[in-house]
């Protein structure tokens, strides 16, 4: 199955509920931009994935949350080229001849408009899609 990590061998992403969400805090005096590295991981074998893409659906509005697929962490310059609520594609997660239980990098900006309040904003999340076969 495919799963969202914040890093290696560590409780997925996509366990988390509204009840028990990730929390992620961001400075809106400021306008500061937070920049995280998560994975995307296969734990299962017998399974490959293809045409995987991903985005950030109900963002807030005026929140800005984009995705990139690198490996290294993307520079400012990179991030200016990419617009709020993005979607990305990953390379296939395996094959029929081989699996693929590595950590695939992408990283997610955050940034929330100068002078925001203190606030706790839920519902934004990751929606992905893609093709499940099995070896």
């Amino acid at each position: 199955m495919l799963k969202i990590l914040p890093n290696y061998d560590t409780d997925p992403l996509s366990s988390m509920t509204l009840d028990n969400p990730a929390v992620l805090v961001v400075d809106g005096n400021n306008n500061e931009a937070v920049v995280d590295r998560l994975y995307l991981h296969n734990d299962d074998t017998s399974k490959y994935y293809e045409r995987i893409s991903m985005l950030i659906s109900n963002i807030p509005g005026g929140f800005t949350m984009k995705l990139m697929v690198k490996a290294a962490k993307p520079t400012e310059a990179e991030w200016a080229g990419i617009s709020s609520g993005n979607t990305v594609t990953f390379e296939n997660v395996g094959s029929a001849n081989t699996p693929d239980v590595d950590y695939h990098s992408f990283w997610v900006y955050y940034q929330v408009p100068k002078g925001t309040p203190v606030q706790t904003q839920l519902g934004a999340h990751f929606s992905i899609t893609y093709a499940e076969f099995i070896r």
